[in-house]
């Protein structure tokens, strides 16, 4: 269940939650309607859509992408995927590391 609305009172938003989650058993996520009105052109009100599912999707403990192996060579096979990143700030360097070996590179570990 996606929830359009003017920003809520911690109070409200709580008892809301509390009624999507526990009573309703239903996902939920808030979007604010100022964020969607503003969303004026259609790439970035696909992109915040998008956004969502991944979010609700998460939620239900699904994975937010997969991507499938299809070569018969790699099938049932541990393989170890690894991407890494450098960027550089102000004179100082940030390595980002994340790797997998779920089959779908659906988990990654960083």
């Amino acid at each position: 269940m996606v929830l359009v609305g003017g920003p809520l009172k911690d109070n409200i938003y709580n008892e809301i939650k509390n009624l999507c989650t526990n009573k309703l058993k239903v996902c939920s996520q808030f979007a604010t309607a100022p964020k969607v009105v503003s969303l004026n052109k259609r790439n970035q009100l696909l992109s915040y859509a998008t956004n969502l599912i991944f979010q609700m999707n998460s939620k239900i403990g699904k994975s937010v992408w997969e991507v499938p192996m299809k070569n018969p060579n790699l099938n049932k096979k541990v393989v170890a995927t690894v991407a890494i990143a450098i960027s550089k700030k102000n004179g100082q360097y940030t390595l980002g590391f994340v790797g997998t070996i779920n089959l779908k590179l659906s988990k990654v570990y960083n």
